[in-house]
């Protein structure tokens, strides 16, 4: 779903409603180093809570102005599914989620945290939570990029997380064409019963990209995941078919890009 809100802005900031990106979406295509984040190679592919990474409906969002380079973004997203009463306990549920970000970009630096967290309210108190801290630099003829991710699930009894880290480059080879580069490494589950073992993934990507007008863009690009032997990840964008656990999905991407 692309993003479609409407709102107020004015010196106090904006404030927004609708289907929209949240700050720790954000933060993940503004290190992500493909225009516009569409890629196969997009960074999301083996982060390891891919919700936390979509626009999200029925979204609420208040949007700081530039202080000083800093900036603030608040979300509120309803999820719209509060069982109605007489509903049997084992399938009761109320969700939502808050997204908290605060950046700050001044000049070629972009230092940015991010905290979501997202509750159920089920049977099982299902709760998850996300957080997310990356920077990047552009020194002229090209940029570099880091980003560290933690995400956490909880159930009754039963705690789990997986971190993800992950650094990027472009540079810039012609007067309108760069190449860009990024490796990603999800590390294992790790639970309050242990680790579990094979369950990470690395994700590669090279590419070139070149723009034909301030509006057209030219790409090509190749990557691939590496899934550990008890590992499913897959392209965020594109994914490829039948992936189970141990399987290695890659891919070449020739395309154009226009922006309207």
């Amino acid at each position: 779903a692309r993003d479609t809100f409407a709102g107020l802005k004015g010196s106090f900031g904006s404030m927004t409603l609708g289907t929209q990106t949240t700050p720790t979406r954000l933060l993940g295509t503004q290190i992500d180093v493909n225009v516009g984040a569409t890629s196969i190679g997009q960074n999301v592919a083996v982060f390891g809570l891919p919700g936390f990474d979509a626009p999200h409906a029925n979204s609420a969002l208040y949007t700081s102005p530039n202080m000083s380079g800093f900036g603030i973004g608040v979300a509120y997203m309803a999820g719209e599914d509060k069982s109605t009463s007489g509903t049997p306990a084992a399938l009761k549920k109320n969700s939502d989620m808050w997204d908290l970000g605060l950046t700050y970009a001044n000049g070629p630096a972009l230092v940015g945290l991010t905290y979501a967290t997202s509750k159920a309210r089920d049977l099982v108190d299902s709760q998850f939570k996300n957080t997310r801290l990356a920077g990047a630099y552009n020194f002229g003829q090209g940029s570099v990029r880091l980003l560290w991710n933690s995400a956490k699930t909880s159930v009754t009894g039963f705690d789990s997380k997986q971190n993800t880290w992950g650094l990027g480059a472009t540079f810039d080879v012609a007067a309108n064409g760069k190449l860009i580069g990024q490796y990603y490494k999800t590390n294992d589950v790790s639970t309050n019963a242990g680790d579990i073992n094979n369950t990470g993934a690395r994700l590669f990507e090279i590419g070139y990209e070149h723009s034909l007008s301030k509006r057209t863009m030219i790409k090509a690009i190749y990557a691939r995941v590496s899934n550990d032997s008890s590992a499913a990840f897959n392209f965020a964008n594109n994914g490829v078919n039948n992936v189970g656990v141990d399987v290695d999905p890659s891919g070449l991407q020739i395309g154009i890009r226009h922006n309207f």
